[in-house]
């Protein structure tokens, strides 16, 4: 008998209620390591859709998080501004508008030039950030970030607040990036990452596409900038270094590139090994990297790629 759902939807919504029981299920600790799964989620998953669709691995992508967490940061700080939706708005803008820039010269690039270009773009943005002064902290980083947190009935910050405050982020994120890589839009960016030059021929502006995809990428970013600036209160350049880039793109080759969800999963492992790998070792680096050996040696396509693979053989069988 044929079910009414696809098996993806049924995932979803299973993967969405463990999502919510989370502060249920888990200590107090727990949950400031969920909270920071969640927003590194969402700038994994906008990595996603450069290297996973596009085609365009990036290791600079912890720039346009920074963009939007330094933007909110300075706003608040130095410029008095508390209203959340302003703030977030302008962590978005201010990632956007940085893409918009760089993008005119690193997509004149590809392959290891591309990769290259976005290392060094981002050691400059981490440069400025470093030698920002009093603007942005230098090296000590900027504290004092007032409270953001938005003004909702019957809804106090704390530590479950933010928890769920984050998670609609990260709902929200995926079911739009989702519908991008579903869309027409997203079809031809994965015509792209496989034949660009049939593209072409085609009649597609690949270059188009590729500069709107990177955009779209750092903006949700950006949004991750934000809601981090929200919750910790405290950014600092050790945030946008390019280890936390090579960390992102680490995620997505762990969870399955191309799949979204993939980078929620690959967030989860990666932060969980970091965690609770430092509690017991002080070369829990080595756990991220047997992780990654493991995931090369037996599960190329990433983890998430290989269970859609079984769940298709068994919902067959």
């Amino acid at each position: 008998m044929r079910l009414p759902f696809k098996r993806t939807t049924i995932l979803y919504i299973l993967a969405g209620l463990l999502l919510v029981l989370v502060p249920v299920l888990s200590p107090p600790y727990g949950l400031s390591i969920a909270n920071k799964v969640v927003l590194f989620s969402i700038i994994a998953m906008s990595l996603d859709l450069l290297v996973g669709y596009a085609g365009l691995p990036s290791i600079g992508h912890a720039m346009f998080f920074g963009a939007g967490a330094y933007a909110v940061a300075i706003l608040a700080v130095h410029g008095g501004l508390q209203n959340f939706w302003l703030l977030s708005l302008a962590g978005v803008l201010s990632a956007g508008l940085l893409a918009a820039l760089f993008g005119v010269l690193v997509l004149r690039t590809y392959a290891t030039y591309f990769l290259m270009l976005t290392l060094a773009l981002n050691q400059l943005f981490w440069v400025v950030v470093w030698s920002g002064g009093k603007i942005t902290g230098g090296n000590d980083g900027l504290p004092g970030i007032p409270s953001i947190f938005p003004k909702l009935p019957w809804v106090t910050p704390g530590e479950t607040s933010f928890y769920y405050l984050n998670l609609a982020a990260l709902i929200f994120s995926f079911v739009v990036l989702r519908r991008i890589v579903k869309a027409p839009f997203g079809i031809a960016l994965t015509g792209i990452r496989e034949n660009e030059a049939r593209m072409l021929a085609l009649g597609y502006p690949t270059w188009i596409y590729k500069y709107s995809a990177w955009v779209l990428s750092a903006m949700f970013a950006g949004l991750a900038g934000a809601l981090y600036i929200n919750y910790y209160r405290f950014i600092s350049p050790t945030e946008v270094h390019w280890i936390v880039s090579g960390s992102l793109l680490f995620m997505i080759l762990v969870g399955g590139a191309g799949t979204l969800w993939g980078s929620v999963l690959g967030a989860f492992i990666t932060i969980f090994l970091q965690s609770f790998g430092s509690i017991y070792t002080q070369r829990w680096a080595m756990l991220l990297g047997i992780a990654y050996l493991l995931v090369v040696l037996f599960l190329r396509q990433g983890i998430a790629n290989y269970l859609l693979q079984k769940t298709a053989r068994l919902w067959k069988s």
